[in-house]
């Protein structure tokens, strides 16, 4: 089986790592897809447009979404300012969707 990060090379992980902006695709339902923002800011002036395109099945944990809505709303937050919207997430069941990528497709213009 390949791992997440087999099929991503060294160059995507350094591009995923970077505040960016995102969406997620989820196919299902009686209509077609809907794109849904996630959390990533764009990409700054003067560097060109890239994106990646990663397909795969996924699981939904339930272990670690805390831990991972603590990381996120550090990274895009100032958390002086948001500490009581933070407190509310975490109050919160979460769960995490985990993408095991099966195919990767990258995107410069």
């Amino acid at each position: 089986m390949t791992t997440a990060t087999s099929m991503l090379t060294a160059e995507d992980l350094e591009f995923l790592g970077r505040p960016l902006h995102g969406f997620l695709t989820m196919p299902g339902g009686p209509q077609p897809p809907q794109p849904r923002p996630v959390w990533f800011e764009a990409t700054p002036a003067g560097e060109r447009e890239r994106s990646l395109s990663i397909t795969g099945r996924t699981t939904v944990e339930t272990d670690g979404a805390h831990d991972l809505a603590s990381r996120l709303a550090a990274r895009y937050w100032n958390l002086h300012g948001r500490a009581d919207d933070l407190a509310a997430i975490l109050a919160e069941d979460q769960v995490r969707v985990v993408l095991q990528p099966e195919a990767v497709h990258r995107f410069t213009f």
